[in-house]
């Protein structure tokens, strides 16, 4: 991270302006710095599971001679850096012609990794970060990316579109942008609207510190680490009274349709992808619900799981687990009812997972693998500062040597073809001062399976708005239709429809559910 900021400050010096044109090359050097720093944290943590060796098949060894090489690389360089030049240079030599074997050796690894490997190979090392002429040839029509990356005093803003290629904008923000999503997600929580509105008003200029081309109606928006939580689309574009009604107010989303995405790279590489369409199933929903005793009381193993994360006080916590069992999701039920009518009424090929049928068995035996389109309601804790700790609990079951709870790793060895997954009923810590990725953990895992695009929850919203907002997506997506489901376009209709009930109009009703992919 130092050195993106480095290439940064030394290309804007003082300037809060743009980069001059002259400066192209180093400016695209800084995006890249940046696209790899948005996977790093999640991916440097692999090699921190207890359960290392079932990582995507990788061997413990293989996992632990990469550590080797990496920590021998980053001594020698350290030991390199200390010589002064001109000074004691035969152990300098020395030093340097270890680190080339060292490196050589690493090179050797990285090669038969990818050829033995190669699903590990992608997740770990990435594919190479696309030039920003490639992302201008796979950008679509009317479509800009927003990238950001949160420096410890300074918010710098990448934003690619059409006629400007590629911008970066450097800000100081009053507060730490944090803090800000944080005071911001609790006016939503609490419909406080007065202070929503200036709330949500500072947070917009300093993300949106730029003008986009008036012909832009799509917005690709990738958050860094502390915006991960932020509800974009219902930030307020332009100034607003606290008189105003909640549906009257410029929410982004009335403006653009928004997605979100990992990284810039993994969106252009989404759009690049061809995809399986032979799938054995249009709609797969899976509810535990643990209204049940017999399906909802966890293990020692998940106590003490949950015991580890040390979270025993926190709302998180509270909010999952009552003493030994699992809190009830009996709306999700209700939310599945109603699209099984919808289904119903179609010649679309479905399957329900429900109760106690829904645990962790039904996951890695496929019920979700070769399915369309897959509705997941589920307890999803998102652990922000530890990604690799973030799992989804499923129905309990006492007759298998399963412990009920999908584990990240477990969630990166199955194997999806779906156009769509929606986890719905997260706890996503709405909130908590993090500085974690949680979410993002979570859908690089997800992507990694396979899913082309995730519908997320920020937050567990058990109204009857809820049930309304999936009822009205998926009747959209059930209409016959010979042109490929826009799914986001579809989301944001069904909440603009909310809006403008005005009874569902605040923001709290309908933003916290947001679309990963393209």
């Amino acid at each position: 991270m130092k050195k993106i900021v480095f290439w940064i400050l030394l290309l804007c010096g003082a300037s809060d302006a743009v980069w001059a044109q002259d400066k192209a090359a180093a400016l695209e050097q800084a995006f890249i710095f940046s696209e790899r720093a948005k996977s790093h944290v999640f991916l440097s943590q692999l090699n921190f599971f207890k359960d290392s060796e079932h990582i995507v098949g990788v061997p413990d060894s293989i996992l632990a001679q990469e550590n080797s090489l990496q920590n021998n690389i980053i001594r020698l360089e350290r030991l390199i850096a200390d010589y002064k030049t001109g000074s004691d240079s035969s152990n300098r030599k020395v030093y340097e012609q270890k680190l080339l074997t060292q490196k050589t050796l690493q090179e050797r690894l990285e090669l038969q990794i990818k050829k033995t490997y190669p699903r590990y190979y992608d997740l770990r090392y990435g594919s190479a970060v696309p030039t920003i002429a490639n992302i201008m040839k796979s950008l679509p029509p009317n479509t800009a990316i927003v990238s950001y990356f949160v420096g410890q005093d300074a918010l710098f803003t990448f934003v690619i579109d059409p006629e400007n290629n590629l911008r970066v904008f450097r800000s100081e923000p009053k507060q730490p942008i944090t803090l800000q999503v944080q005071n911001f997600n609790k006016t939503i929580m609490g419909q406080d609207k007065s202070n929503f509105i200036s709330a949500s008003q500072q947070l917009f200029q300093e993300l949106f510190a730029f003008t986009l081309p008036k012909s832009i109606k799509n917005l690709i928006l990738v958050p860094d680490i502390g915006l991960a939580n932020l509800p974009f689309e219902a930030l307020l574009t332009e100034p607003a009274s606290a008189s105003s009604n909640y549906e009257a107010l410029p929410y982004l989303l009335k403006k653009y349709n928004v997605m979100y995405s990992t990284s810039a790279s993994a969106y252009c590489q989404s759009l690049a992808e061809s995809w399986n369409s032979a799938y054995k199933t249009d709609f797969v929903g899976v509810v535990p619900s643990f209204e049940n005793p017999a399906y909802s009381t966890v293990s020692k193993d998940v106590l003490a799981f949950f015991e580890d994360l040390q979270v025993r006080d926190s709302t998180a916590y509270k909010s999952v687990l009552l003493g030994r069992d699992i809190r009830p999701l009996r709306h999700t039920l209700q939310e599945l009812s109603s699209i099984k009518k919808i289904m119903e009424k179609t010649t679309l090929t479905t399957r329900f997972v429900e109760k106690q049928d829904a645990n962790e068995m039904c996951i890695k035996l496929g019920a979700i693998n070769e399915a369309r389109v897959v509705h997941l309601a589920a307890h999803t804790f998102i652990n922000q500062e530890k990604p690799w700790l973030s799992g989804i609990l499923m129905a309990q079951d006492s007759t298998s040597n399963q412990d009920g709870l999908l584990h990240i790793h477990e969630i990166l060895n199955t194997k999806l073809s779906a156009e769509l997954l929606m986890l719905t009923a997260t706890h996503g810590g709405v909130g908590a001062a993090r500085t974690g990725e949680g979410c993002l953990g979570m859908a690089r895992a997800w992507f990694y399976a396979g899913a082309q695009r995730l519908g997320l929850s920020l937050w567990l919203n058990e109204t009857v708005a809820n049930e309304q907002l999936l009822s009205d997506f998926y009747t959209t997506l059930s209409t016959p239709s010979k042109k490929a489901i826009d799914y986001s376009t579809s989301l944001r209709k069904s909440k603009l429809k909310l809006i403008k009930s005005k009874e569902y109009s605040a923001p709290y009703f309908w933003s916290h559910l947001i679309m990963f992919g393209r």
